[in-house]
């Protein structure tokens, strides 16, 4: 066998093993939520608000990808369950409601 063909065929070993770990890893976040009583996108915006603090409903829709309304039950169910709590941030100029876990 050649050194070329050993190298492609090294890559496709590397790539279904990545697949694998890929699928297995969505399985886990499923399994991980449910088990928390939650969605896999409830389980990751809670990380979310972990590691980054607090955020506005927009900046976790930008972030997540997820329209408002599926935002604003997303945080319905994080708040509901314990996970998140609602914090108002009022300003002179514009009050904003923050999402911290």
């Amino acid at each position: 066998m050649s050194i070329k063909n050993e190298a492609e065929d090294r890559a496709a070993q590397i790539i279904h093993t990545m697949r694998r770990l890929a699928t297995r890893t969505v399985l886990f976040h499923q399994a991980a939520a449910q088990s928390l009583g939650l969605f896999p996108t409830d389980l990751k915006s809670a990380d979310l608000l972990n590691e980054l603090g607090p955020l506005t409903a927009g900046e976790l829709s930008e972030k997540t990808g997820l329209s408002s309304g599926a935002v604003t039950a997303l945080i319905d169910r994080l708040v509901k369950a314990g996970y998140a709590k609602r914090e108002k941030k009022t300003q002179r100029t514009n009050e904003e409601s923050s999402l911290s876990h």
